[in-house]
Formats: C-alpha cells, structure tokens, sequence
C-alpha cells in the first residue's frame, strides 16, 4: 500500500512540475505601456491585471502597467522595479496597487496605494517625487530610502533612512528626515516618533541563503575530525556497514560524487536500507533534484525513526523550499524545532529567520539553543553571522569569542571571523582566517569562496581562480561561487568565460545580485550601457545593502552624461560601505571632469584617508589622463605643492595613473616627465588614448574623432595651428587602444624674420592580449622651420633653422603575480637641426680686415676696436718693412646690420638607442622593490660650412697706442670650408635596486643603489650612487620629506626611480649634457592647516657635475671646457588657498643662489687656460615668484589670472650679459558647452606687454591673444 502511495505521489509531484514549468512563463500583454517589472518572487506571489478580477500567480520578469496590483502572501516577498529607476521591495501580506504612473518633468509623480502590509523604497530625488496613499496618510517621496508598514487598522509607520518624506493628511502634515520615523492613526494627524535602530525596522530587506543539504551532518560536527577520518573508513568499506559508513563521512567532506556512487551500490544491494535512502536524498537535494530527493525521503520514513526521522522530515523542507513552497517549508521546520531534542532543526529555524530577514528571531533561536547545547559551537558562530548582517559589532565580537572558546579550530568560526575582517577593511587578516580555516577543514567551500574572492581583489588571479573551481567542484549549485568566479573572469578581461558563469549562477539562483552585477559589467565593457543600468538596478533591489552594484550604476549614469544620478548612487554606496575609498574616488574624478574642483578635493581627502581599507584594487580603468590619481584637482587649479603632496601619499609603483599625474606635475623637467610617461603606458597600454569629454572609468569600445584650431595674434601678428586626432579602444580580438595625431601651426612672428611653421604627427598603439601580456608603441615624427630674425641692435632676415625628428618607443609588460611586473621597453630617436645662413657676414662681404677682426672678436669686440680712434693696423703685406711699421689708423665705424655670423650651414644630429629591463614587485605589502638595468648609445655630431678659414701663415697686427702695446689677430681667408667641431659618442649603462619600505602609516623609506657609467671618447664617469629619502607624517596634516640623491642625467627617458620618497629634483635650467652629474640634498615640510590652506616650504642644495666637452677648430686646435662643477642653493615657499567652492589661489617663490665651485676653459694645445670659477650658471635667475587666482564655475567655465616674476639672469660662461627681470601676467578663459562637445579657450598672455628676452637681444612676444575652438564628435 505505502509502494502505491509513493507511486502516485510521484505522479503527481511530476504533474504539478510540469503544470508548473509550463505556466512559468510570463502573460504577454501587447499594447500596454511598461511601468514596472517582476524581478523576483519569493513564496506565494500574485498578480492582477487591471480590467480583471482574478489574481494569477506573480512571475518574475512580469510586466506591470498603471492599474495593476500585486500582493504576497503569509511568508512571500517580491521585488519591483519601476522604469524610472525606483526599486521597492513588497513584504509578506502586503497588497499594492500602481494607480498613476507620472512623467518625468511634468511635477506629477507616481502614485502608489498601499492597503495594508510593509514596503521599502529606494528612488532618486525628484521634483516630480513619489507618492504612496494608505488608508490613514498619504506619503510624499522626495528621497531615497523608506519603509512604510501599513497596519490592518489603517495605521501607517513611516521609516526614513535618507532623503526627505513628508506624511499628511487632511488633518495636518510632518516632515520626516534621515532615521526618524512618523506613525499616522486614521482620523489623526501624523507625529513624529522615537526610533533607536533604524536598520532593525528594515532587516527584512536583507538576503541569507538557506541550504538545508548543508545543515545535516552525518558523521561528526567538527569536520577536521571527518577529514582525517576517511582514511579509515576506506580501509573499512568492505566490513559490513562500512561502505554507507564511508559515504556518509564523504557527504560531510564535500566528496559527494564519491559518495552518490558508494550509497547507489549500497542501494543496489539493500532497496530498503533507511540511512542509505536519506543519505541519497541529500546528495539528490545537493543537486538540486527536488522531486527525486522528495521520493528518497519519503521512501526513507517509512523505516526511519529518531533523529533519522527528523533528518527526513528536515530534508522534505528543503524539497519545498527549492520548489518555492517556502511556507510549506517553514511549517515544517517549525514543527521539527519543536522537538528539541537535536541541534539540526534548531539550526535550520535559525537560518529559515534569517532567509526570510528577520535576523532579530534568528538570533533568538540561537540563543536557545546555544544554551541546550553549550558544546556546539555552530549558534554561537549563527549569532557572529547574523549580528556582522546586523552591523551589531559588540554582540558579533562577544559570539565569535564564545564560539572560539568552544572550538579554536572551527573552521565555520575562523570563516564567519574572516568575513568580519574583510568588511572592516583588515584584508590581510581576513585573508589569514580563510586559510586557517582551510588548513583545517580543506573541505570548507564557504571559506574556499570567500578566499577566492578576497585574492581576486588582492590581484592574486590564478590562485583565485584555483579556490572558486574547487569550490565549485564540490558544490556546483552555489550560484554565488558561480557569481564570484564570473567576477574574476571579468576583472582578468576574459568576458565570454565571465558571462558563461555568470548565467549559471543567474540560472541557479535569479536573485543572485552578484551575478547580476557582473553582467552589467560586461554590459558596461560592451557599450551597452542603458542595459548595463537594468542589471544594477535589479542587483540593487536584490540586496539592498550591496554597494558595488551602485558604483558601477553611477559609472554607467556618468557615461551617459547624467551626472546628477550618477553622484547620488556614489553617495549611497558610501553610504552602505562608509569604509570604502571607491566611491570617493570615482566622485573624485566625476568632480574634477564637471568642474568642481573644490568638491573634488573633499573627496579625494575622504578617500585619501580611507585608501588604507580597500579592499581590493581599484576597479575602475586608468582614466588616460591621471584623473584617478588623487592629486590632479589640485593640480588643475595651479597648487601644484598641494597636488604633489596628495599624489605622493597615493603612489602606487603598480598604478598607471599614479605615473601619469607624476609627468603632469614635472612637466617642466624633461628627465621626469618623460619617464614617467614612458612607465605609464608600460603599466596600462589602454591609457594611451584619452576621451576628452566625460571620462570613461570602465573602457567601453569607442572611437573619437577631435578638430581643433587655434587663432592668435602674437603681439598684432597673426599665428594659426589646427589638430586632427583620432583615438579608440577595442576588445576584439583583444583589448587594443589607438591614437593618431596631426598638429601643424604657422607663425608669422613679431619681428621680421621671426616666423615659424611645422607639422608634428603622433601615433601610439597599445595592447593587451590577456591579462598577464600587455605591450604598446608610439612614436613621432616632426618638422619645423623657424627664422632667426638676431638680436634687437643686429637684425637678420635671412637666417633659418630647419629641424627633422622622428622617435619611437616600444614597451612590454610580464604580468609575473599580482605584485611583480617584469618590464621592458626599447627607445630609438634621431634629430637633425640644420642652421641656414644664406648671406654670411652680409650681403656685402667686408674686406678681408673688418673680416678678421669680427671672427676674432664677435661684433661687440670688433666694434669696440674700430670706434677706439687711436687703434692702427698693419697690412701684413708690410710685416718685414723696417720699424717704424707702417700704420694706418682705423676711422669706419662697424654698420648695425651686419651679419657677423661667417658660418653659411651648421648641421647638429643627436641619435639615440636604449634598451631597458625592469622588475617591480612587492614583498609583504611593506616593500616595493624595483631592480633594473638599462644601456643608452648616443651619437652627437656638430658640423659646418664656414666662409672664412684662418691663414696659418699670416696674421694682422694692430696697435693700441694708448697703451704702447702691439697685438696680433689672425688672418682670415674667404671661401667654402667644411668641418666637424663637435664628434662624440657615448654610452649609458645603469643597473640599480631600490625599496620602498612602509615602515608604518606615517613613515616611508626609500633607499637606492645605483651603478651608473657613462663613456665617451674624452669622459669616463663611473660611480655606486646612493639615493636615500624618508616622508614621515609627524603629524596628521603635517608631512617631512629628506632626500639625498645622486643620478647622471639621462639622454633618453629611463625605468629608473625618478623620484625618492616623494623628492624629485630640479633640473637645472642652464645647459645640460649626457654625462652630467646630479647631486642634490632636498628637506622639506608640507602642511596642511585646514581643509582650505596648504603651505610646503623646502631648502635644496644642488650640485651639477658637467662633463668634459670638447670643441674642434679648422686649424686643429680644440677648447675644452672640463671639472666644471656648479652649486646652486635654492629655498622655496608655497603658498595654496581654497577660498570659496569656487575660487582657489596660489603663490609661489624661489630662490636661488648659484655658482661654479671649480671649472677651466682650456685652449689646446697652447695651453691657454681661462678660469671658471665663481662664474653663474646660464639661465639660473636669482628670484622666481608666481601666483594666481583661479574661478572654476560648474557651468564648465574656469578662469585663471596668474603673474610671474623672474629676476636677471646670465646666457653665458663668462658672465658678461644678463636678460634682464621682468613681470608678466597672463589670463586664460576655458569653457565647455553642449555636453562637452566643444570647447572654447580664451588665452592672453603678457597682459600688460612687458620687454622680456628669450636670450641675448632676443626679446620674447609682448601683448597676445590665442583663441582656441576644440570640437569632440
């Protein structure tokens, strides 16, 4: 008789399925206007149509319209998703009807009725709002997060977590803000009332998954024991009993293929065997085979007794509860937990609280039973879960301890301990209470989850990957390890991979909101952002406390320009994780790209602060322009001290962004700059290109076109110069990035002779085949033309200089590990400049005298010889004429516009090659090392075609009667010669290793050797250099930087350290060689008074080595100019000022107190020596002093007023002219319109039309105007 009831009961259980499956479909309602959606249903849901009486069972992915309503029942739930983005969750025994659906902008909101029952909301601040009619209030929603609990009497409890909500009613009206809560009787005005927790109101919102295959344990609780019990129970399999035996212990150490196969050979034997049946039953369950585990259960009470009866019946409510028939389950686990007699019905009511949100009577169930079984830790570690869900941290620490107690090495204790490191930001010992409970339990799949997401958050991909397959591979059914690896496979790019596990784990579980965050990741990746916003605004509702899911809907809200949205959802998911540094981050550069610089700063000083608790690395991409890096805002409003500082405390020798924003801030010195840009691109290839609108954060595939042209008048005299440049990102076949770039420009100059024009093309490539394989090339070339219109006293309108280039770098970066990069990159670059000077000493060619002197003396020395009335000369035509010589006196002044230059061409080339090979990695997340070595060959030749040749045979002599003194010059010979003045080639070799160790959160040490040689054919410089900085934090807005460094200047950009602890160095601004020595001593202090005012006051000691050069002359003589040594003092102070939010100032002021130490001019091979010592470098001015004042409007319109003042400063060895100071003051007027498709700058320079000189007698441009017209299609 039972055989025919278990018969016909599966009939019919296979009946209802298929009826079931057929009806789960959705009803397609054609011609009706979407309002709403189904996102998930869980228990008893319905549904009815509007014009229909009946109510049908609620389905998810259900449309819904204006007149429909829906209702749940004693233990059901359902989710709604309105098309304007707001998310309501429906609570058990609630019905809701939608009767108005508003339009956006029309003032007229959506109009809800809530009879009776709970709801809780989240919708964005609108001025159309929303409202909710019940019984005894109306609720006005102007944002965002609500519940409202409706009473059968009527009475309404409204509940705001944020935003603002107004309850009223005919009888008066309450305003209700964040945490306060309000109550409206029917025929009572609504008042405000007292509220303690507010979030223990809405824990119903809260997911907890319930698994019951994973309550029962068959062997031993503690499953270390079980583990080192299957050994054996192996040797045991063949003793009677001792097969089920083995695959009961298997069961318990997640081997359950295994033990599905020992338990149907047991079955196969014994039909009847009641242990076999019910272990067969939870392995079916396991599988999510419902309707078989039901049949095995079944079959297994006809014999069962005990607790193999309760463990029957408890498997039954697992069997409902997969079917969804959750208040058929909870019956059953009620009646089970009645009997108190085992711990497992104690712990499936506890969780089936939990599973249906209410945490409160979970941690009560614990509590029982925790005091029946003192010696199971498995409540108090529930208590420690729930209590964390509840951010109850004194009850969740006190719990955790018990349960510790109990068993030190549970390891369901060490995970549960894990996940509350991980959410208080303590990744490391997160990481170590995973593995530890590993160590223990190899069979523990929540920990191998939990870790497995941790390291891929940490980088460490591969063993990621290792830990959630095997999770995986013991319990396929997770859909959360499903979801976690889909993650993975997102984050390493690999999005077919991604996509294919996220489905699983949306197919196992349709609520799953870290699978449907990850798919609208690849959404985003993809470019099909609008359904990208679908997928986190489903994963929003599905857990409402889940913070990821509102990150990247602000980054989807923020490509589509909607800019509002996509702050208010980073405000939330600040909000939900108030210890994550992300969401600050990306306000951060939301802020700076909109033009609110000040706002930008106060979040990258909240994420500053926060960036010890990220948890993981930062998810968003490069934003190609050093956005990400938390220094820019502050280096676009001109306070680059403040920027510096910020940027420094965010250095991360992995970021890519970190080394942009470095080049941005050393813009003027070459040697930084450009190595920095060089280690950028290494480090993220997709960062080559940049969207000049709104920034990315995720690359999606794109492709940019950009026109640009600059109209300006220098001084009254027209200059032009248009761009074209084109940039995308693709991810077929894999991830590559492109730019191309024209620029050319035409000056017609200020003076005569002083135009310029030129062309400049750059291309860049970059590529990432996979995540551990990334590579990139760029190059340019170049050509310019420039007249030399001479100095002011000496006009030319003949000379020119015709410049070529062409450069080219290529880089490839080997992803060894998470934290260790093997780069290398290979450098090639040649430039010739050829000098022009059609009419060499003028149009006339003066006679063979005045030629001589001038080539002898320089103009100013000939002058000063033919305006000194008593000077005579000798024809040396009469040099063996007896004494008294025959004089004759020199009376005809030198003409303003003769050309004393003789040479007719002067041709310099530089080429240049270097390869590179660096390792970066890092070593207990205290020490970042670096270890590289590099070679740079160079070439430089100096040649030229003079018109005038010394005579080595003769020589003019003149008399300086005043002084009774015969000199001699020599003679000069007119005519064509070529020569070669200048012919050097070098090497660079340098091998280095650098740390930087944090030592703690306030104290960094930067330590260096550097082995660097460089040699040529006159020079052989070889040294061990130590380069040794330290940033100490001595208080909290206070910062010191020491640094002493010593480093060859680079001919091409290098992967060495170019910086130490923060200190880079200036480069010197007179000339510069390959093979130059830099030894600078830096001590600074950077503070920070208030949120507003920024100081940095630093002291440096400079000393700059040059190497010996050498000049080659037509008669074979050479001037060498060798152990020149300049040491320049500099103090510098700093001055940056937040005045309102929209108007920042700066100033700032160095001085520098220069001169040469040793150095000689040596004129071989006579001999003849020329001291330079206590000479000042060129180009070095005592005093530098800016300031400025910058307006940032959120209109996208930013102005800056700036003064400079450089003081006097030498433009020779000798010392015997100085430029001299000046003051300019530029203003520059930028502004963005039609959603940043165009941009207009406004750019006037030298407002006041100061005399400046570029070099002697050079004067610079007075009075100009440039106006730019930018256009991004």
């Amino acid at each position: 008789m039972n055989r025919i009831c278990l018969v016909v009961s599966l009939v019919l259980l296979l009946s209802i399925s298929i009826i079931v499956e057929v009806a789960a479909v959705p009803a397609v309602r054609a011609g009706i206007q979407k309002d709403a959606e189904i996102i998930a249903v869980r228990g008893e849901g319905w549904v009815r149509f509007i014009r229909q009486a009946d109510w049908e069972a609620a389905l998810q992915s259900q449309a819904l319209t204006a007149g429909d309503a829906v209702r749940t029942g004693a233990l059901g739930k359902m989710d709604l998703l309105f098309a304007d983005g707001a998310q309501i969750k429906v609570h058990q025994k609630t019905t809701i009807q939608i009767k108005e659906v508003g339009v956006p902008g029309s003032g007229k909101g959506s109009l809800l009725g809530l009879d009776v029952g709970e709801v809780w909301s989240r919708t964005r601040p609108s001025k159309d709002g929303l409202r909710i009619k019940t019984p005894s209030a109306t609720a006005a929603i102007r944002g965002t997060d609500w519940d409202l609990l409706v009473e059968e009497t009527g009475t309404s409890h409204l509940l705001v977590l944020k935003g603002q909500v107004e309850l009223y009613n005919d009888l008066g009206s309450v305003s209700v803000g964040p945490g306060e809560q309000a109550v409206s009787e029917v025929g009572k005005a609504p008042v405000k009332t007292f509220l303690v927790r507010p979030k223990d109101r809405v824990q119903w919102i809260i997911s907890y998954p319930l698994e019951i295959a994973d309550i029962v344990v068959f062997t031993t609780l503690r499953r270390p024991d079980a583990v080192r019990a299957v050994a054996a129970a192996r040797a045991r399999a063949g003793a009677p009993g001792g097969t089920l035996a083995l695959a009961e212990l298997l069961y318990d150490v997640r081997e359950r293929s295994e033990s599905l196969k020992l338990t149907r050979e047991v079955l196969a034997a014994e039909p009847g065997n009641s242990r076999a049946l019910l272990l067969l039953g939870f392995l079916q369950l396991a599988e999510g085979r419902a309707d078989d585990a039901g049949s095995a259960f079944n079959a297994a009470l006809e014999h069962a007794k005990g607790l193999e009866n309760i463990r029957a019946r408890l498997g039954l409510a697992g069997v409902q509860l997969q079917k969804g028939a959750i208040a058929a389950a909870g019956g059953l686990i009620q009646e089970l937990a009645a009997d108190a007699a085992y711990p497992e019905p104690g712990i499936a009511l506890a969780q089936f609280h939990a599973f249906q949100g209410d945490f409160t009577g979970a941690v009560q169930v614990c509590e029982r039973y925790a005091a029946r079984f003192p010696a199971d830790e498995r409540f108090p570690v529930m208590i420690a879960d729930f209590s964390t869900t509840l951010d109850d941290t004194v009850r969740a620490e006190a719990a955790m301890r018990s349960a510790l107690s109990i068993n030190p090495n549970s390891a369901e204790a060490l995970s549960v301990h894990g996940r509350q490191y991980y959410l208080s930001g303590r990744s490391s010992e997160a990481e170590a209470s995973y593995r530890r409970a590993l160590a223990l339990d190899p069979a523990h799949t929540r920990s191998m989850s939990e870790l497995g997401k941790l390291l891929m958050e940490k980088g460490h991909f591969e063993e990621s990957y290792e830990q959630l397959s095997e999770a995986l591979r013991r319990e396929p059914r997770v859909s959360s390890s499903w979801s976690k690896r889909g993650m993975l496979m997102n984050w390493i790019e690999n999005l077919p991979s991604s996509g294919k596990d996220l489905a699983r784990a949306t197919e196992l579980n349709p609520g799953d909101y870290q699978s449907l965050t990850g798919l609208g990741v690849i959404a985003l990746k993809e470019g099909r952002t609008r359904e990208a916003v679908q997928y986190f605004l489903k994963a929003g509702l599905m857990d409402a406390n889940y913070a990821e899911p509102h990150i990247f809907l602000a980054i989807a809200h923020y490509q589509l320009a909607e800019i509002d949205q996509a702050l208010e959802e980073l405000r939330l998911a600040a909000a939900l994780d108030p210890k994550d540094p992300v969401p600050h981050i990306i306000t951060y550069i939301i802020y700076q790209d909109t033009y609110r610089p000040m706002q930008a700063v106060e979040e990258a000083t909240k994420a500053l602060e926060l960036l010890p608790n990220l948890k993981s690395v930062n998810p968003t991409q490069d934003t190609k322009r050093g956005l990400s890096n938390l220094g820019s805002a502050l280096l676009g409003l001109g306070m680059d001290e403040w920027a510096g500082s910020y940027a420094e405390e965010s250095f991360d020798l992995f970021d890519s962004a970190s080394y942009r924003f470095v080049s941005n801030r050393f813009a003027d010195n070459p040697a930084i700059y450009l190595s920095a840009n060089m280690q950028s691109f290494l480090l993220n290839p997709m960062s080559i290109g940049f969207n000049k609108r709104y920034q990315d954060i995720v690359l999606k595939p794109q492709h940019n076109f950009i026109a640009r042209t600059e109209l300006g008048f220098e001084q009254g005299h027209p200059a032009t110069a248009f761009s074209l440049i084109q940039e995308g990102f693709v991810r077929k076949p894999f991830e590559i990035d492109y730019l191309i770039q024209l620029d050319t420009y035409k000056n017609d100059g200020f003076r005569g002779n002083g135009y310029s024009r030129g062309y400049f093309l750059t291309y860049a490539l970059g590529g990432r085949p996979d995540y551990k394989n990334g590579f990139f090339v760029y190059g340019a070339v170049t050509g310019d033309r420039f007249g030399d219109p001479g100095p002011i006293d000496r006009p030319d309108l003949d000379d020119f200089l015709k410049k070529r280039s062409y450069s080219v770098t290529a880089g490839y970066n080997k992803r060894l590990g998470p934290k260790s990069n093997l780069l290398f990159a290979f450098q090639q670059s040649e430039t010739t400049n050829r000098y022009h000077n059609p009419d060499p000493l003028g149009v006339t060619v003066p006679d063979a005298v005045t030629a001589s002197f001038i080539k002898s003396f320089g103009f100013d020395g000939a002058s000063h010889v033919y305006n000194y009335l008593d000077i005579q000369f000798n024809d040396p035509l009469d040099i063996l004429a007896a004494p008294p010589l025959s004089l004759s006196p020199i009376t005809a002044g030198l003409p303003r516009t003769l050309d004393v230059n003789s040479r007719s061409l002067q041709k310099v080339q530089l080429k240049s090659d270097s390869v590179h090979a660096k390792h970066i990695s890092e070593i207990n997340e205290d020490h970042q090392l670096s270890i590289g070595i590099e070679r740079t060959r160079h070439h430089l030749e100096v040649s030229e075609i003079d018109t005038l040749r010394t005579d080595f045979t003769d020589s003019y002599f003149y008399a300086d009667l005043p002084t009774d003194s015969v000199k001699a010059i020599p003679l000069y010979a007119n005519g064509t010669f070529p020569s070669t003045s200048v012919s050097q080639s070098g090497t660079t070799t340098i091998a280095y290793i650098d740390d930087r160790w944090k030592i703690s959160g306030s104290l960094l040490l930067e330590a260096g050797l550097f082995y660097e040689l460089y040699r040529d054919e006159i020079n052989e410089i070889m040294g061990l250099h130590p380069r040794l900085g330290i940033s100490w934090r001595f208080h909290r807005n206070h910062i010191l930087r020491v640094a002493a460094q010593k480093r060859l200047l680079p001919v091409d950009p290098t992967l060495s350290p170019f910086t130490t602890a923060g200190v880079g160095f200036t480069y010197p601004r007179s000339q510069a060689f390959p093979g130059d020595t830099i030894t600078d001593y830096q001590a600074g202090i950077e503070s920070k008074w208030t949120d507003r005012l920024y100081s940095e006051i630093r002291v440096e000691r400079r000393y700059h080595r040059w190497q010996k050069t050498r000049t080659l002359f037509q008669d074979q003589s050479f001037f060498d100019r060798e152990d020149v040594n300049n040491r320049a003092d500099l103090v510098s102070a700093a001055l940056n000022l937040i005045i309102s939010d929209r108007l920042g100032a700066f100033a700032r002021y160095t001085n520098t107190n220069n001169k040469n130490i040793s150095g000689r001019a040596i004129l071989n091979p006579v001999g003849f020596e020329v001291p330079l010592t206590g000479r000042r470098a060129q180009y070095e001015p005592d005093h530098l002093f800016a300031a400025g004042i910058v307006y940032v409007s959120p209109r996208y319109l930013k102005a800056a007023l700036s003064a400079r003042y450089v003081s006097s400063q030498f433009v020779d060895d000798d010392n015997t002219y100085s430029l001299p100071g000046y003051w300019t003051t530029d203003l520059k007027v930028t502004g963005e319109f039609y959603k940043k498709h165009l941009q207009v700058v406004l750019d006037l320079t030298n407002l006041f039309d100061s005399y400046r000189e570029t070099a002697q007698k050079i004067p610079g441009p007075g009075r100009s105007v440039y106006l730019t017209l930018e256009y991004r299609f």
